[in-house]
């Protein structure tokens, strides 16, 4: 994979990827970071190999979308409040998100909340992928490379609307119970 920049933190390599396999998109598609060990990947010591071992392809079949962290902290279930302006040291994406939000979707109203479990690693379905156009996609790309906020925060805002762009829920926070049996197996 052939990035235009190195920007935006994980979106730009994953909405690339997108753009460049739109047509030819595997069944289920997993974005996830490179390395193998992550307090990301909270569940199953650390591992993302054992996440990806135990993951249940029929919930995510089911569900479209699926965050691959089932842990709430950070992220869930209240987190990002885009119209708060005042700077805010642990989510310091909030003070700008409800401008960052209109650029990236100005036909659609500034949510009261936005929240799901941190870490931007997914797993999608090609055709949750093409129920929004590939120009969309290109679009949110554009904003990552023109946009002037730093490289941390142009992600971490993607990282909170990718269960808006996927679900149009503005808040996705599965119970983790649910989530470790249906989504894991781990009852």
């Amino acid at each position: 994979l052939s990035t235009p920049l190195n920007k935006g933190r994980e979106a730009m390599a994953y909405l690339t990827y997108i753009i460049d396999h739109y047509t030819a998109l595997s069944d289920i598609t997993l974005f996830m970071h490179a390395h193998r060990s992550s307090w990301h990947d909270n569940q199953f010591g650390l591992d993302a190999v054992a996440v990806l071992r135990r993951l249940q392809i029929p919930y995510v079949v089911e569900r479209g979308y699926v965050n691959l962290r089932c842990d709430w902290e950070p992220g869930c279930p209240d987190h990002i409040h885009p119209k708060e302006t005042e700077y805010d040291e642990y989510k310091p994406e909030q003070a700008i998100f409800a401008g960052a939000w209109r650029e990236v979707f100005p036909l659609d109203d500034v949510p009261e909340v936005l929240s799901q479990a941190c870490c931007a690693q997914f797993a999608l379905t090609a055709e949750r992928i093409r129920a929004r156009p590939l120009e969309e996609y290109v679009t949110l790309r554009d904003w990552v490379l023109t946009t002037e906020l730093e490289d941390l925060i142009s992600g971490r805002v993607l990282e909170y609307v990718y269960q808006y762009i996927w679900t149009g829920d503005a808040v996705n926070c599965p119970d983790e119970y649910e989530c470790y049996c249906e989504g894991y197996g781990v009852c």
